[in-house]
């Protein structure tokens, strides 16, 4: 059942989760069961509106609780604008602040947990800042993490991770980084195309490294020095990291005796 809500009481949603357990487990013993929690399945609010779900009884002992976050305001997925969402009080800890109530029910209680949903907007490094805490933090705590949303029937939905025009989306260099789906290199060599003569910022976690610029043909190529070794996400954009803007990102490791390139592009501003 995906994000219960509205219920007439309490207990009505461990009520109902219970039967369910006890019909699924007459015909299948081994499969894990994905229970939800009410109020839309908010890790924020977790411990306070699931009483009584932490009894659930399971004769496979294979429960697995799957808490949702969003990292705007509200947790809904639907506030885009990073700027605006600072302004309503939403810094790069959001999500391992709302996480925090949902992983500590599932230690006290001794139960295996799982992050159903987590998007961000993909409109400044603040959001990609946001979600890679928010997965190291899932990550540090055993919990699975599936991303929301993607594919073509979103459009353009700022939290889909569907490539735009063949160019992959920001937030897709968080996620490959907690995936390992990234080079490893010694010189991080990065390039990318812009408008013609545009200034190029280059950011990691919101703080400018260097800026660079696209020449009249809008290409762009700049090698990154000084860097410490380990995983590294970087953005570039047209626009400072503190202003709202297209951006685009690329994840390495930058570890390895062998060379190879980091190549991220930066689109032109929409």
């Amino acid at each position: 059942m995906n994000e219960p809500c509205n219920m007439p009481r309490a207990t009505t949603w461990t009520d109902a989760a219970q039967a369910a357990i006890t019909a699924i487990r007459t015909e299948d013993r081994a499969t894990p069961i994905y229970v939800e929690g009410n109020d839309y399945s908010s890790a924020d609010a977790w411990a306070e509106v699931n009483p009584g779900l932490a009894s659930l009884s399971d004769p496979a002992n294979n429960l697995i609780f799957s808490a949702h976050t969003y990292l705007d305001r509200d947790g809904s997925g639907t506030h885009y604008d990073w700027a605006q969402e600072v302004a309503a009080g939403v810094t790069p800890q959001i999500g391992v602040q709302r996480l925090s109530n949902f992983v500590q029910w599932l230690r006290a209680n001794h139960l295996k947990g799982d992050l159903g949903e987590v998007g961000a907007g993909n409109d400044n490094p603040g959001w990609l800042a946001a979600l890679d805490h928010t997965l190291a933090y899932a990550k540090a705590s055993n919990l699975q993490v599936t991303y929301w949303a993607a594919g073509p029937w979103w459009g353009n939905y700022p939290y889909s991770v569907e490539p735009q025009n063949g160019v992959t989306a920001p937030q897709m260099a968080v996620l490959d980084k907690y995936s390992g789906d990234y080079p490893t290199l010694t010189v991080a060599s990065l390039s990318g195309s812009a408008d013609p003569g545009a200034t190029i910022y280059l950011s990691e976690n919101q703080g400018i490294l260097a800026t660079t610029f696209a020449n009249a043909s809008g290409n762009w190529r700049y090698t990154l020095k000084g860097l410490c070794p380990g995983v590294h996400i970087i953005v570039a954009g047209e626009t400072l990291p503190t202003a709202d803007g297209t951006i685009a990102a690329t994840v390495f490791d930058l570890a390895s005796p062998t060379r190879h390139v980091a190549s991220g592009t930066a689109n032109p501003p929409s």
